[in-house]
């Protein structure tokens, strides 16, 4: 079978693809704070995003391979021997079309530069803040997400 839906007319056959469902946006996001979490976990799943919701860069690294992923946000402390900074780099170099967005409320762990088209996100922000930038990221239509 090779995934066509044909149609015969006459003498000629039609070839028509299926149009397969939206799939909603997949998220990863690691975030150490057990309510944080749950509440960005919440955010998320009310703009209609799959969440997996991890505490640990670790986790997050090991989970980033299993399926794909719409985007990436990763706290940059996290318990482990891996930080989210070490996450987003091998994000970027893996999977360069996924988005990723790092956040922090540490100033002197950010000296380490992000990989090009990654947004950092200053803890603590306001909710609005985090949906105005979390919200282009979910669209389901690429060519209005923004560029990286």
């Amino acid at each position: 079978m090779d995934g066509f839906i044909h149609v015969r007319l006459d003498k000629s056959t039609l070839m028509i693809e299926p149009k397969l469902p939206d799939m909603p946006p997949s998220v990863l996001l690691v975030e150490d704070e057990p309510a944080l979490r749950e509440m960005i976990t919440m955010l998320l799943e009310d703009l209609g995003a799959v969440v997996t919701a991890l505490a640990t860069a670790d986790e997050g690294i090991a989970m980033l391979r299993l399926q794909p992923w719409s985007l990436v946000i990763t706290d940059v402390r996290t318990p482990g021997a891996s930080t989210g900074l070490h996450l987003a780099w091998i994000a970027r170099k893996e999977l360069p079309d996924t988005d990723v967005i790092v956040s922090s409320g540490y100033h002197a762990e950010m000296s380490e530069a992000l990989p090009q088209g990654i947004h950092f996100l200053q803890k603590p922000w306001p909710l609005e803040r985090f949906i105005e930038c979390v919200k282009p990221y979910l669209m389901q239509d690429v060519d209005q997400r923004p560029a990286a």
